[in-house]
């Protein structure tokens, strides 16, 4: 087994990583910014010209493997990572606010951030920022000013706490509406999943005592991504169908997860292979077109088994 030695990171670009290859299989990398991770030599040539990601797609895969601790980096999930989109600034402001809390042991707990230019890498990670400064933009403009969700109680050094409304809008990110008889489903959008969707999953929804929700079958006038993020935040549980492995069925599911919404897994029988390794640990329903009342039964019976029979039993 090779010795580690200290190198920029594969990633990021961080100096001082620690990485040690194993022959033939992968690195494993210690970073700064990243965390630990370890990526297939495969994965690694996607790094390198002429397929070199930009600064913004590292600083995307770099935040998500802090978020994801140990993942195990091929070429295909690399890939998916590199092509998901960026968070909007609200969502980088609430991944700054869950990381200061974490770093809180209780609710009055002072955070101080660095002065010096490569700052607090845990924030940096958590908010998917390229630098000090974009994180010091998130929470004096957005965080203090804009949202009143912190406290500055301190320019030198930078020092803050969580306010009051800070604590509600945490308590309200981690609630799960129990009253919600909204079921969300993230599956990909394409004609040949309609009669899925119509005979198998919505059914099924209905059955278990609870309303099916699809966002392109939603009338609404907003940002289709930010109305994805409003469902999800009312809906009780998310059935999440990766049948071709849409990016955005990950990240729904991911974003749920997040919100302490219970996600439950289903896949075309063929499919379960191409889904990323860090998603097979879940227990997934399988399916096949020829037996779409099997699918049906089985996910009513997994809503109702996971979250009791909802109140709109017909």
């Amino acid at each position: 087994m090779a010795i580690p030695s200290t190198v920029a990171c594969r990633i990021c670009g961080t100096s001082g990583a620690t990485e040690r290859s194993i022959f033939r299989s992968k690195h494993e990398i210690a970073c700064r910014r990243c965390g630990d991770f370890s990526v297939t030599f495969e994965a690694a040539q996607r790094l390198t010209s002429p397929y070199e990601p930009t600064v913004l797609e590292r600083l995307a895969v770099s935040s998500w493997l802090r978020e994801n601790p140990g993942t195990q980096l091929d070429w295909g999930q690399l890939e998916s990572l590199l092509s998901r989109k960026y968070p909007s600034v609200g969502e980088r402001a609430e991944k700054l606010l869950l990381a200061i809390e974490r770093q809180c042991a209780s609710i009055d707990d002072q955070i101080q951030v660095p002065l010096q230019s490569d700052g607090n890498w845990d924030l940096q990670a958590y908010s998917w920022s390229a630098d000090r400064d974009e994180v010091l933009y998130l929470l004096n403009e957005y965080l203090v000013g804009e949202k009143k969700w912190l406290v500055l109680i301190s320019q030198i050094p930078n020092t803050y706490v969580i306010s009051p409304r800070g604590h509600d809008h945490l308590d309200e990110l981690r609630r799960i509406d129990i009253d919600s008889v909204q079921g969300f489903c993230a599956m990909w959008f394409d004609s040949s999943m309609n009669v899925v969707w119509k005979d198998a999953i919505a059914p099924a929804i209905i059955a278990a005592g609870y309303e099916p929700v699809r966002v392109d079958k939603i009338e609404h006038s907003n940002r289709i991504d930010d109305e994805i993020l409003a469902q999800l935040r009312r809906s009780r549980f998310v059935v999440a169908d990766f049948t071709d492995h849409r990016h955005g069925v990950y990240f729904e599911a991911g974003f749920a997860l997040g919100l302490g919404r219970t996600v439950i897994w289903t896949v075309r029988e063929d499919e379960l292979a191409k889904t990323h390794f860090d998603n097979r640990q879940y227990n997934f329903i399988l399916w096949r077109e020829s037996n779409l009342p099997k699918l049906r039964d089985s996910l009513a019976n997994r809503i109702v088994a996971l979250l009791g029979q909802g109140p709109r039993r017909t």
